[in-house]
């Protein structure tokens, strides 16, 4: 029985019934309190407009969820170059932090323009070496988790979640909170608090 129809629910159903030997998985039940299946990943609609209800972004990394976009017949929405240009900001509870520029030219050398304002913004706020470090702490740590996909046979059959996350060297990451391990990793306070854990 798995509980919940949402991503996780279902994409345990997908697999549950890919890995297992042909007549050995039995019968898979899913419950689900709601009439649809994809849990957060669903759309409200409100007041006529259609807003994402969670997760609407997939990681290109995230590759069970790429897949599952082809293995469904979704389409994958690119974003157009207007959305270049929208404007982001950091709220700390009382007030924005941090604001990007925006401009609603349509005018590649306008959105150029803009984005790079933007990156000396947030260069300038945050400092290049922390924003380095963060985009090198974020690399290696979803090169460890890709190994998840490496196929079956390639990888071992793991007796416990600790013994899986060993395997690709995250176990560590588990021990400590997230703002101790961006610490360690070199990144100043004002990046881990504003851009990263508020």
């Amino acid at each position: 029985c798995i509980v919940g129809a949402g991503i996780g629910g279902a994409s345990s159903a997908h697999f549950l019934r890919q890995y297992s030997e042909p007549g050995t998985s039995g019968r898979i039940a899913v419950f689900e309190r709601n009439g649809t299946v994809g849990g957060r990943t669903a759309t409200v609609t409100i007041a006529g407009r259609t807003f994402e209800a969670g997760g609407s972004i997939i990681h290109p990394k995230n590759y069970h969820a790429v897949n599952f976009t082809s293995y469904l017949g979704l389409k994958v929405k690119s974003p157009n170059h207007a959305d270049d240009s929208l404007c982001l900001g950091i709220w700390d509870g009382q007030k924005f932090v941090y604001k990007t520029l925006n401009s609603k030219s349509n005018l590649p050398i306008i959105q150029k323009m803009v984005s790079i304002a933007n990156s000396i913004k947030l260069i300038l706020r945050y400092g290049i070496f922390s924003i380095l470090r963060m985009n090198k702490f974020v690399e290696v740590t979803l090169d460890k988790f890709t190994r998840y996909y490496e196929s079956p046979e390639s990888r071992p059959i793991f007796e416990s979640v600790e013994e899986m996350l060993e395997w690709t060297g995250l176990y560590d990451l588990t021990k400590i909170t997230l703002g101790q391990a961006l610490v360690e990793a070199g990144l100043s306070s004002r990046i881990i608090q504003e851009l990263v854990t508020v």
